[in-house]
């Protein structure tokens, strides 16, 4: 990837000091299917991620700490990964940072 691209993804008022490049534009965000086979709603749809991460508005019993699993699919409903997260923080607008602790491949 080159430098130019993972600089277009990040916001000019941050710089890119993040070990995985982190992807903001709206048309190339992620939905997060969780275990259960809930969808988050279309507003649930990640705010940013990359390969370690990401930010989404979780459901309000989300806890601090918590280990989350399921899948992330492609705003048309492809799914992409399996991913186990652990909830790093939650703001205060209900924006819950996770972290991936397990990528794994959808089996098929």
């Amino acid at each position: 990837m080159s430098t130019t691209s993972a600089k277009a993804s990040w916001p000019p008022h941050q710089d890119n000091r993040r070990q995985h490049e982190r992807i903001f534009e709206p048309g190339r965000q992620l939905r997060l299917v969780v275990d259960d086979g809930t969808l988050l709603s279309a507003k649930h749809v990640t705010e940013n991620w990359s390969a370690g991460g990401c930010l989404v508005y979780g459901p309000p019993d989300w806890q601090v700490g918590e280990t989350i699993t399921g899948m992330l699919e492609s705003r048309q409903g492809s799914p992409a990964i399996n991913v186990t997260a652990t909830i790093l923080r939650i703001d205060e607008d209900g924006r819950a940072a996770l972290q991936f602790t397990k990528v794994e491949p959808i089996s098929k």
